[in-house]
């Protein structure tokens, strides 16, 4: 959902060239340390450009880099939150516990767990892009919701699929119980539909606020080749929010089809089943 270009750059080649200046930084840092293997000639490469490639490289692949400093560190510390599914942190932090620390501990130790690897870590890019990418799909740590459950949105939606595919960590996001909490989706419904989600979406996550062409008339809207708008006004927004109707949080004591497991809940008698007019299209009931 990116305004339209030419590049034909895949992710994984712009992370690399978008990763040039962070890693000359690093390699710079590196001159002091006498017994560093950066400093060594041979040990990347032969050349300060040899070595850049190298280590950007190197970088780019954090599952082949030993960590068992960081990793023995974080051990150390003894967090009990970091290892627990979904389902786990709500049981045990939400549904059956009346203790604010408690309730949060599961995002005061990843924030913990955060500093640890900045600091120790040998997959130094990967930490910086898991930063990056919190900050593009921003929830608030101490939400009341949002809390109990940051240990899963930071291990199994933000570092899970960073390096990955973009279309299926938006989803991902969007599914998550942290931002169906963060940004109201999980009161969205037909009838009464919540905008809040959905113009995040176009305005940060995906179009940019510089693609909104603001309250002009939909069918007024230029569009490409491709017969898609060049851009997003209100009234998306509001088809958008009218297809994310129904995509709840399964946490629920009274209404049938719901449980308490505090995961993504698709809930049939909200959603809206209408024909959707989104970026000069029309969609189906069977496809929204």
């Amino acid at each position: 959902m990116y305004p339209r270009s030419n590049s034909t750059l895949s992710r994984r080649q712009m992370i690399k060239t978008g990763s040039a200046l962070a890693a000359a930084l690093a390699l710079q840092g590196y001159q002091d340390a006498p017994l560093h293997p950066m400093r060594q000639p041979s040990a990347l490469g032969a050349t300060p450009e040899a070595r850049l490639q190298a280590y950007v490289d190197q970088q780019l692949n954090p599952q082949a880099i030993v960590d068992s400093d960081c990793d023995a560190r974080l051990a150390a510390a003894g967090f009990n939150t970091l290892g627990k599914t979904l389902e786990q942190l709500w049981a045990v932090h939400v549904v059956n516990n009346d203790d604010w620390s408690y309730r949060m501990l599961p995002f005061t130790e990843t924030e913990k767990t955060t500093f640890i690897r900045a600091v120790y870590s040998k997959r130094q890019l990967f930490e910086v892009l898991a930063d990056f990418w919190h900050n593009h799909f921003n929830v608030y740590g101490w939400h009341y919701y949002v809390g109990p459950v940051f240990v899963h949105y930071d291990r199994d939606v933000i570092r899970a699929n960073m390096l990955g595919n973009f279309r299926a960590m938006l989803e991902q996001a969007a599914r998550s119980t942290a931002m169906l909490f963060y940004l109201d989706n999980y009161i969205n419904q037909a009838g009464g539909f919540n905008e809040n989600f959905a113009r995040e979406l176009l305005e940060l996550h995906t179009l940019g606020a510089e693609n909104y062409l603001g309250v002009m008339d939909p069918f007024q809207v230029p569009v490409g080749d491709d017969s898609i708008a060049i851009g997003y006004v209100d009234n998306d927004v509001y088809e958008a929010a009218r297809s994310f109707t129904g995509w709840r949080v399964d946490y629920s004591t009274w209404e049938p089809g719901v449980g308490q497991s505090g995961a993504f809940l698709y809930y049939p008698p909200w959603h809206d089943r209408a024909n959707k007019f989104f970026m000069h299209q029309l969609y189906l009931p069977r496809q929204c």
